[in-house]
Protein backbone atom coordinates (compact mmCIF):
# COMPACT_ATOMS: atom_id res chain seq x y z
CA UNK A 1 0.00 0.00 0.00
CA UNK A 2 1.83 3.38 -0.82
CA UNK A 3 0.26 7.20 -1.30
CA UNK A 4 2.89 9.02 -3.91
CA UNK A 5 2.71 12.98 -4.06
CA UNK A 6 4.03 14.13 -7.92
CA UNK A 7 5.28 17.68 -7.85
CA UNK A 8 3.73 18.12 -11.19
CA UNK A 9 0.57 18.07 -12.87
CA UNK A 10 -1.27 17.68 -15.96
CA UNK A 11 0.26 17.96 -19.32
CA UNK A 12 -2.94 19.95 -20.71
CA UNK A 13 -5.95 21.89 -19.98
CA UNK A 14 -8.06 19.73 -22.05
CA UNK A 15 -7.34 16.57 -19.86
CA UNK A 16 -9.50 18.53 -16.84
CA UNK A 17 -12.58 16.96 -16.21
CA UNK A 18 -13.64 18.77 -12.60
CA UNK A 19 -13.45 22.63 -14.01
CA UNK A 20 -14.55 23.50 -10.53
CA UNK A 21 -11.60 21.77 -8.69
CA UNK A 22 -9.33 21.85 -12.05
CA UNK A 23 -8.18 18.03 -11.76
CA UNK A 24 -9.22 14.99 -13.16
CA UNK A 25 -9.28 11.61 -11.06
CA UNK A 26 -9.14 7.74 -12.47
CA UNK A 27 -9.65 4.47 -10.89
CA UNK A 28 -7.69 1.04 -11.55
CA UNK A 29 -5.99 2.65 -14.33
CA UNK A 30 -3.37 1.26 -16.39
CA UNK A 31 0.05 3.09 -16.02
CA UNK A 32 2.46 3.95 -18.58
CA UNK A 33 5.59 5.38 -18.26
CA UNK A 34 8.49 6.81 -20.57
CA UNK A 35 11.40 7.77 -19.86
CA UNK A 36 11.89 9.65 -22.94
CA UNK A 37 9.99 12.73 -24.41
CA UNK A 38 6.97 10.81 -25.83
CA UNK A 39 7.34 10.91 -29.43
CA UNK A 40 4.13 10.22 -31.98
CA UNK A 41 6.01 6.78 -32.81
CA UNK A 42 6.64 5.12 -29.23
CA UNK A 43 2.74 6.62 -28.63
CA UNK A 44 1.11 4.45 -31.53
CA UNK A 45 3.42 1.74 -30.29
CA UNK A 46 2.11 1.68 -26.73
CA UNK A 47 -1.56 2.10 -28.70
CA UNK A 48 -1.03 -0.75 -30.75
CA UNK A 49 0.29 -2.92 -27.66
CA UNK A 50 -3.04 -2.27 -25.79
CA UNK A 51 -5.22 -3.05 -28.82
CA UNK A 52 -2.90 -6.52 -29.77
CA UNK A 53 -2.89 -7.59 -26.01
CA UNK A 54 -6.54 -6.99 -25.82
CA UNK A 55 -5.89 -5.43 -22.47
CA UNK A 56 -8.95 -3.24 -23.04
CA UNK A 57 -12.13 -4.19 -25.21
CA UNK A 58 -11.02 -2.29 -28.45
CA UNK A 59 -9.48 0.60 -29.75
CA UNK A 60 -8.56 0.76 -33.74
CA UNK A 61 -9.86 -1.65 -35.79
CA UNK A 62 -12.79 -4.23 -36.23
CA UNK A 63 -13.05 -7.40 -34.68
CA UNK A 64 -9.75 -9.96 -33.53
CA UNK A 65 -7.45 -8.82 -36.73
CA UNK A 66 -3.87 -7.41 -35.04
CA UNK A 67 -2.52 -3.77 -36.36
CA UNK A 68 0.63 -2.42 -36.16
CA UNK A 69 1.76 0.61 -35.09
CA UNK A 70 2.29 2.44 -38.35
CA UNK A 71 -1.43 1.58 -39.00
CA UNK A 72 -1.81 3.23 -35.53
CA UNK A 73 -0.11 6.23 -36.10
CA UNK A 74 -1.67 6.94 -39.16
CA UNK A 75 -4.56 7.13 -37.39
CA UNK A 76 -3.95 9.21 -35.22
CA UNK A 77 -2.50 11.53 -38.11
CA UNK A 78 -6.18 11.29 -39.66
CA UNK A 79 -7.07 12.89 -35.95
CA UNK A 80 -5.24 15.75 -35.48
CA UNK A 81 -6.33 16.89 -39.40
CA UNK A 82 -9.88 16.37 -38.68
CA UNK A 83 -9.91 13.24 -40.88
CA UNK A 84 -11.60 10.46 -40.83
CA UNK A 85 -9.09 7.60 -39.15
CA UNK A 86 -7.83 5.15 -41.58
CA UNK A 87 -9.05 2.79 -38.95
CA UNK A 88 -12.30 3.27 -36.98
CA UNK A 89 -11.67 4.20 -33.60
CA UNK A 90 -13.10 2.59 -30.41
CA UNK A 91 -13.30 2.74 -27.22
CA UNK A 92 -10.53 1.80 -24.23
CA UNK A 93 -12.96 0.48 -21.06
CA UNK A 94 -9.73 0.52 -19.24
CA UNK A 95 -8.39 4.30 -18.12
CA UNK A 96 -5.03 5.13 -18.58
CA UNK A 97 -2.09 7.49 -16.56
CA UNK A 98 0.74 8.49 -18.54
CA UNK A 99 4.20 9.71 -16.79
CA UNK A 100 6.18 10.93 -19.47
CA UNK A 101 9.94 12.82 -19.53
CA UNK A 102 7.90 15.03 -22.26
CA UNK A 103 5.78 15.08 -24.83
CA UNK A 104 5.94 15.92 -28.42
CA UNK A 105 3.42 18.56 -29.29
CA UNK A 106 2.34 16.52 -31.85
CA UNK A 107 1.19 13.29 -29.56
CA UNK A 108 -0.13 16.04 -26.78
CA UNK A 109 -2.38 16.70 -29.13
CA UNK A 110 -3.33 13.52 -30.06
CA UNK A 111 -3.77 12.83 -26.55
CA UNK A 112 -6.14 15.91 -26.47
CA UNK A 113 -8.69 14.81 -28.80
CA UNK A 114 -8.56 11.28 -27.88
CA UNK A 115 -9.52 12.21 -24.32
CA UNK A 116 -12.19 15.38 -25.62
CA UNK A 117 -14.07 12.74 -28.12
CA UNK A 118 -14.43 9.89 -25.32
CA UNK A 119 -11.64 7.44 -26.98
CA UNK A 120 -9.96 6.80 -23.74
CA UNK A 121 -10.57 8.01 -19.58
CA UNK A 122 -6.51 9.70 -19.82
CA UNK A 123 -4.47 11.35 -17.68
CA UNK A 124 -1.07 12.71 -18.98
CA UNK A 125 1.05 14.56 -16.85
CA UNK A 126 5.12 15.66 -17.69
CA UNK A 127 7.80 14.31 -15.13
CA UNK A 128 11.12 15.39 -16.23
CA UNK A 129 11.27 17.85 -13.41
CA UNK A 130 11.24 15.56 -10.84
CA UNK A 131 14.45 13.59 -9.31
CA UNK A 132 14.98 10.10 -10.37
CA UNK A 133 14.57 8.74 -7.24
CA UNK A 134 10.70 9.67 -7.25
CA UNK A 135 10.19 7.45 -10.61
CA UNK A 136 12.37 4.93 -9.14
CA UNK A 137 9.95 4.72 -6.28
CA UNK A 138 6.80 4.11 -8.52
CA UNK A 139 8.63 1.37 -10.33
CA UNK A 140 9.73 -0.37 -6.60
CA UNK A 141 6.14 -0.28 -5.93
CA UNK A 142 4.44 -1.47 -8.82
CA UNK A 143 7.74 -3.54 -10.34
CA UNK A 144 5.18 -6.87 -9.63
CA UNK A 145 2.56 -5.11 -11.86
CA UNK A 146 4.55 -4.87 -14.79
CA UNK A 147 2.78 -5.93 -18.23
CA UNK A 148 4.90 -4.93 -21.12
CA UNK A 149 8.95 -3.33 -20.73
CA UNK A 150 10.25 -2.27 -23.79
CA UNK A 151 13.17 0.52 -23.83
CA UNK A 152 11.27 3.44 -24.30
CA UNK A 153 8.44 2.98 -22.06
CA UNK A 154 6.59 0.39 -19.16
CA UNK A 155 3.43 -0.63 -19.07
CA UNK A 156 1.90 -1.27 -16.05
CA UNK A 157 -1.63 -2.88 -14.20
CA UNK A 158 -1.81 -2.81 -10.90
CA UNK A 159 -4.13 -5.50 -9.32
CA UNK A 160 -4.53 -3.69 -6.11
CA UNK A 161 -6.55 -0.83 -6.30
CA UNK A 162 -4.52 2.28 -7.39
CA UNK A 163 -6.52 5.66 -7.37
CA UNK A 164 -4.68 9.06 -8.76
CA UNK A 165 -6.20 12.69 -8.80
CA UNK A 166 -4.18 15.06 -10.83
CA UNK A 167 -4.82 18.87 -10.91
CA UNK A 168 -2.93 21.79 -12.26
CA UNK A 169 0.63 21.88 -10.60
CA UNK A 170 0.56 18.39 -8.15
CA UNK A 171 -0.50 14.39 -8.60
CA UNK A 172 -1.24 12.20 -6.24
CA UNK A 173 -1.59 7.92 -7.09
CA UNK A 174 -2.65 6.08 -4.13
CA UNK A 175 -3.47 2.45 -3.78
CA UNK A 176 -4.63 3.31 -0.17
CA UNK A 177 -6.96 5.87 -0.60
CA UNK A 178 -10.12 7.12 -2.38
CA UNK A 179 -10.84 10.35 -4.58
CA UNK A 180 -12.74 12.11 -1.94
CA UNK A 181 -9.42 10.99 0.54
CA UNK A 182 -6.91 12.18 -1.42
CA UNK A 183 -8.58 15.57 -1.53
CA UNK A 184 -9.21 15.86 2.00
CA UNK A 185 -5.23 15.04 2.70
CA UNK A 186 -3.58 17.31 -0.18
CA UNK A 187 -6.09 20.20 -0.49
CA UNK A 188 -3.38 22.16 -2.97
CA UNK A 189 -4.42 19.79 -5.57
CA UNK A 190 -7.34 21.99 -6.19
CA UNK A 191 -6.89 25.39 -8.20
CA UNK A 192 -8.88 28.22 -8.73
CA UNK A 193 -7.81 28.83 -12.34
CA UNK A 194 -9.92 30.12 -14.93
CA UNK A 195 -8.92 28.00 -17.75
CA UNK A 196 -9.49 30.16 -20.73
CA UNK A 197 -7.21 32.33 -19.32
CA UNK A 198 -4.75 29.33 -20.00
CA UNK A 199 -3.63 30.41 -23.56
CA UNK A 200 -3.32 26.75 -24.73
CA UNK A 201 -4.40 25.86 -28.54
CA UNK A 202 -5.90 22.63 -28.63
CA UNK A 203 -4.28 21.53 -31.92
CA UNK A 204 -0.13 22.26 -31.88
CA UNK A 205 1.32 20.41 -34.16
CA UNK A 206 4.99 22.41 -34.40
Amino acid sequence: MFTIHLNVGLASKYLITDTKKCIVSIEKPYLVFSNNILSDKVFAEILTTFYNFGLPRGLFGVGVKKLNSQQVELSLDDLRNERKPSFPMREINNPMLMLSNGFDKKTLTAIKIIKIRGFCQIIAADISALPGDTILKIDSELMSDKIEEKLSYKIYKPDNRLCVVSGINKTVLSTESNVGQILKKFPDLISNVDLESINEPLLELG
